[in-house]
């Protein structure tokens, strides 16, 4: 092979001795032609930083237990106070029902008097206060549970100290208390459901006449609404207070909205989404036109207190879509006047939003309104809205080239 080497002219030297041969230019450029390229080295590469794996949020062991329980036993129970917990949930459960049936006994007399069975037998006729559906056997049923839970468990752990429930133990009394308190909610009190019907029927001639009459008749139904903590009650009266508010006549509509300040905030809680956004739209509908509710311009230049729950949800749904707003002028009937109040009277973050959307085109003003808007915005001069105010203005002037 060497020799072949040095005949090529590749090499040279003695073939005896390999080691003594000399690389030529010939076999140095055939070498090179054919050597095979070196792999690249490989880019460094960037560091991969591994984000960490976040960490799942525990469900609560309490999650979807009443309202009512949760409030109570909810931060015991995690702080692993099992009996505080368990015993002050159906002390509030003994509470509730006397609330309810507005009985001032306590504990098993309290259950037994307020869940019995109209008993006509005998001499002394003990009537129903807390009724459940279903007849008889779901009423003595719900009298045996409620009293039962009073016996096995309240009592238990009042007159005991040494009794300390395990975890386990506790989440099940929890649970038990939960649909206690549900099957309270269903109850109904069989005076408040007399006083549901009487509401009901109540009619109104809206002329703006009778509306001090028909005040009187639905503040003595308030009063019992409270008396009796029922929700449904509430809730009709709210409805009769709405009737007012939404009469063409100022007179009924000033009592509506005074009725509507009186009504605890607890009512509140129990009206739909739907009929939040229809009471704002009434209210704003009052200060339309020449005769104008003075309690609902009050009531808006105070921010909407105490009902800023609904003022909230109206404002979002609003700044939702096109659409939204669009409904919403449609329902008030005056764009003007509701530009003005909106301008005059909200606060900076809505009113930063709203007129965001207009610049953005995202609402759609008719050309009167844009003009309407960009009068109130300049004579208002609100700070803050500065820039935006220019470009409104903007818009405006473009209209009318």
């Amino acid at each position: 092979m060497v020799r072949t080497l040095v005949e090529e002219g590749l090499v040279t030297g003695e073939v005896k001795f390999p080691t003594q041969l000399t690389l030529l230019e010939k076999g140095y450029s055939l070498l090179r032609d054919q050597a095979v390229p070196a792999a690249p080295s490989p880019a460094s590469k960037a560091p991969v930083i591994e984000e960490p794996t976040p960490v799942a949020t525990q469900p609560s062991k309490l999650d979807g237990l009443h309202p009512r329980v949760l409030g109570v036993a909810k931060r015991l129970f995690e702080d692993g106070h099992y009996r505080s917990a368990v015993l002050d949930t159906y002390v509030a459960l003994d509470n509730d029902v006397q609330l309810k049936s507005r009985l001032q006994h306590v504990g098993t007399e309290l259950m037994q008097k307020a869940f019995t069975i109209n008993n006509k037998k005998g001499t002394t006729e003990r009537a129903t206060i807390l009724k459940v559906a279903g007849g008889d056997d779901p009423q003595q049923g719900t009298m045996w549970l409620f009293s039962g839970a009073v016996m096995g468990i309240r009592n238990v752990l009042a007159h005991d100290y040494t009794i300390h429930p395990t975890e386990q133990e506790a989440l099940e009394q929890l649970y038990f208390a939960s649909m206690l308190f549900s099957r309270l909610d269903r109850a109904m009190n069989v005076e408040a459901e007399q006083l549901i019907a009487e509401i009901t029927q109540l009619s109104f001639k809206l002329d703006g006449n009778n509306c001090y009459s028909y005040a009187s008749q639905i503040r003595g139904f308030l009063a019992s609404s409270s008396d009796y903590v029922d929700a449904e009650l509430q809730r009709i009266c709210f409805g009769k207070i709405f009737e007012l508010i939404k009469s063409t006549f100022f007179n009924d509509q000033n009592v509506g909205i005074d009725l509507l300040l009186e009504l605890d905030s607890s009512i509140f809680e129990l009206i739909t989404f739907e009929e939040h956004i229809e009471l704002i739209c009434a209210i704003y509908k009052t200060i339309c036109g020449k005769f104008k509710s003075h309690s609902a311009l009050a009531l808006i230049e105070d921010g909407f207190e105490p009902i800023t729950k609904s003022l909230k949800l109206f404002q979002n749904h609003l700044l939702s879509s096109d659409e939204a707003l669009q409904s919403v002028l449609k329902k008030i009937e005056c764009n003007d006047d509701f530009l003005r109040s909106i301008t005059h009277n909200s606060g900076l973050e809505f009113m930063v939003a709203f007129l965001q959307k207009v610049v953005d085109n995202e609402f759609v003003l008719r050309r009167n309104d844009l003009s309407s808007l960009s009068y109130e915005l300049n004579r208002v001069g609100k700070k803050g809205l500065e820039e935006l105010t220019e470009k409104i203005n903007t818009m405006n002037e473009e209209l009318y080239k």
